[in-house]
């Protein structure tokens, strides 16, 4: 994360009967400026499995020889064998997302 940027919080999703260790939302926050970066991890299976769409550029890349989509150079969605990711920050560039996303993966 940009040094700049320090955790504001993370989120759990909860059905009627207990908190789901499937999704977690991951906030960041720039007091200075009040950008923000959002970032979302899920397990992969059938029933967290992405679903999105934009009528703005998409772009597929390789993410440390993984493949990904970057959404409007703001978005960048991506999977490895263990967890779904989903970052996403109006406030920082296109590479800076993806030198964030390339240290996570």
């Amino acid at each position: 994360m940009p040094e700049v940027y320090a955790f504001d919080r993370a989120e759990f999703y909860r059905d009627l009967e207990e908190v789901s260790g499937k999704y977690v939302n991951l906030h960041f926050t720039n007091e200075e400026t009040k950008g923000s970066i959002y970032m979302q991890q899920r397990l992969p299976d059938e029933e967290s499995a992405f679903e999105t769409g934009t009528d703005g550029k998409i772009e597929e890349l390789q993410l440390n020889g993984v493949k990904a989509i970057l959404m409007d150079d703001r978005t960048l969605l991506w999977e490895t064998k263990d967890a779904l990711y989903s970052l996403s920050s109006g406030s920082v560039n296109r590479s800076e997302i993806i030198r964030i996303a390339e240290s996570i993966s």
